[in-house]
């Protein structure tokens, strides 16, 4: 009997803001689960500095300058990374989380799934069952199903609920990430033949997603502020219409 024998993996697709980090953080107090909270993100190479205790400190510090309703994590959520870091990190790649985000042909790339693979075996040679919740997955959970089998979960919260949620990062927070969001998914996805099937009115902006290097993936992610921050009446509609799409589907 080999250690992945009856211990197939557990996917989450969820979206941000829909109660996903606290569903991870219920699943991972069972000892039989091994839970990884939001692998496919980008910048999650640069949790390396967590291995050291006095960025962990700092990163708690500056975390509770906006209370993102995460409070109930007993210990924080990339603990699991860091402890697979040396086995696994490495194979992360730089900028996953809107790349290829709908897979064409429907097929993985191959980076993202040595790197789930990996993160799939580190828990099973440990004879837990490996638990993925994610948030840049749905567009992929077609591709994550074909190519690793297992249990896959849906996760939705009421589409108006979850935009206010989405606007109280910006007004409690400043974080404009979340309400760019539903136009990135979209438009890194314009050139899918599944794009075409969003209404024209609903469609996000055609701004390129650059992102082979840090300057363009910071120079890609403010245009998406820049079109979101807009106070043109028919872009504030443009966004509310795509986050809403986007949650009923």
């Amino acid at each position: 009997m080999t250690p992945a024998s009856g211990l197939d993996p557990v996917f989450v697709h969820a979206s941000p803001r829909s109660g996903s980090t606290y569903f991870f953080n219920v699943l991972r107090r069972n000892e039989s689960l091994v839970c990884f909270n939001e692998a496919i993100m980008d910048g999650k190479r640069d949790y390396e500095r967590f291995k050291n205790p006095k960025e962990r400190e700092i990163f708690r510090v500056e975390a509770q300058k906006w209370n993102v309703n995460h409070h109930f994590l007993g210990r924080d959520e990339f603990a699991e990374f860091i402890d697979a870091w040396d086995e696994v990190m490495h194979l992360c790649p730089e900028f996953p989380a809107f790349h290829d985000y709908l897979p064409l042909n429907g097929v993985l790339s191959e980076d993202l799934r040595a790197y789930l693979s990996a993160l799939i075996k580190y828990a099973q040679a440990r004879l837990k069952r490996p638990v993925l919740c994610e948030v840049n997955s749905r567009g992929r959970a077609g591709a994550m199903r074909a190519t690793f089998g297992g249990f896959h979960i849906a996760q939705y919260r009421n589409p108006l609920s979850q935009f206010g949620s989405f606007i109280r990062g910006l007004v409690d927070g400043g974080a404009w990430g979340f309400l760019v969001t539903p136009l990135t998914e979209l438009a890194t996805s314009r050139m899918h033949p599944l794009y075409q099937l969003v209404p024209e009115t609903w469609r996000a902006p055609d701004l390129p997603w650059h992102a082979e290097t840090r300057a363009q993936f910071w120079a890609s992610g403010a245009r998406y502020t820049a079109e979101a921050a807009s106070p043109r009446p028919e872009g504030i509609e443009s966004i509310s219409l795509a986050h809403v799409f986007l949650g009923l589907g």
